[in-house]
């Protein structure tokens, strides 16, 4: 057991991931390269980062009003978000009782939220 005084930081290292930080405050032109560069999908952009986008040509560019009016909705229906999103599979299994804990064991991530802390 590590007590934490408030205002301590911790460093939690994990393994690999989806990445770090709140999706819905990745910034929108990173956004728009990913999609643009075939890596994140127009649907996926909007669903999982909350970034609306049109096709302009052969480029994509991003309707800054509807991002920003799609993102509060999203992260008002959503809540904090959890320290370790390991997403809906995970989820999924873990309400079917498919996850095992040794006995007395409760889970880590309960109750716990994400905050970026700037470096120090």
């Amino acid at each position: 057991t590590v007590i934490v005084q408030p205002g301590s930081s911790v460093r939690i290292v994990t393994t690999g991931g989806g990445g770090w930080g709140d999706p819905l405050k990745r910034e929108v032109e990173r956004v728009v390269y990913d999609v643009q560069c075939g890596v994140v999908s127009k649907k996926q952009a909007k669903a999982l980062y909350g970034v609306v986008l049109n096709k302009v040509g052969r480029k994509f560019a991003a309707d800054m009003k509807a991002t920003k009016a799609l993102r509060q909705q999203m992260a008002k229906a959503r809540g904090k978000p959890p320290m370790f999103d390991r997403g809906p599979y995970f989820e999924k299994l873990k309400k079917k009782g498919a996850v095992k804990h040794p006995p007395g064991w409760s889970d880590p991530d309960h109750g716990w939220h994400a905050q970026l802390v700037p470096s120090m």
